[in-house]
């Protein structure tokens, strides 16, 4: 699936000749995200090679700020492949763009987490558990049309204490 979202990605950067700035203070978008485990003690899913597919709703204060929430949901076999692990994650999200290259927009975003966790095993009984954390991210947008962006991002997800796991995403965003 990594290679499904670098494709897109490349294809998406390719395929345009302009930049444009972004408009709207509003968007609507896609993400796709792939979850790497910080430990085998501290972890972000207890599936095997988790990747997760979302909506993202943003509303923009002004060129530097914006806010956001992402809605997602995870499903993978577990790593001793002995039942089945389904999440459920809503992310509430604060957006830094310190400045603007062209149509390039670097951002940092800061925000938290919630998951709804179901593990389904094969032989015992299954486990639920509603857990928070924290997000932080490094990112970069790419305004590709007057009203559309990419951008790909590297997240760590943490439990205050410690590095609970990594996602790297890819997003399509509609402002309006």
């Amino acid at each position: 699936m990594k290679k499904l979202n670098i494709a897109l990605l490349g294809f998406l950067l390719l395929s345009v000749t302009n930049a444009f700035a972004d408009t709207g203070r509003f968007s609507l978008g896609l993400v796709s995200s792939q979850f790497n485990n910080g430990t085998e003690i501290h972890t972000i899913s207890e599936a095997n090679n988790p990747l997760g597919y979302g909506l993202y709703l943003g509303a923009k204060m002004d060129e530097h700020v914006s806010f956001g929430f992402t809605g997602s949901y995870l499903n993978g076999n577990l790593k001793n492949q002995q039942g089945e692990e389904t999440s459920y994650r809503g992310q509430a999200a604060i957006f830094l763009y310190p400045f603007k290259m062209a149509a390039l927009r670097p951002y940092f975003s800061a925000g938290l987490v919630y998951t709804y966790q179901s593990i389904d095993f094969s032989n015992a009984k299954n486990d639920q558990n509603h857990v928070l954390h924290f997000r932080d991210s490094l990112g970069l947008e790419y305004n590709f049309a007057p009203r559309l962006a990419v951008n790909v991002d590297f997240a760590l997800y943490n439990d205050i204490f410690h590095v609970i796991g990594t996602a790297t995403s890819v997003g399509i965003r509609y402002m309006f």
